[in-house]
């Protein structure tokens, strides 16, 4: 990795996590690698079926973490993460 930071958070839904690293990144201008909560398709079908959508969601949101993971390696700034794939 050449980044020459990596600062990770890990918490409880609602914890302030994404909160938490808007703000360093905004006072330290680092680079944040935000969970795309807003952007998984299957999220609305999730909450609707929780049963029948779990593993869709979870899923996706395992292989975008691991996407964002590989885009970390590519980032030369000291990054912040909301939510690892390590979680």
């Amino acid at each position: 990795m050449k980044a020459s930071g990596y600062i990770a958070i890990a918490g409880n839904i609602g914890a302030g996590k994404t909160e938490l690293a808007s703000f360093l990144c905004e006072r330290y201008e680092l680079s944040p690698f935000l969970e795309p909560n807003d952007t998984n398709p299957y999220l609305a079908d999730f909450y609707a079926d929780m049963k029948a959508w779990g593993f869709q969601s979870q899923l996706w949101f395992l292989v975008r973490k691991y996407r964002l993971h590989l885009d970390l390696a590519d980032e030369s700034r000291t990054v912040v993460q909301d939510r690892t794939l390590y979680e």
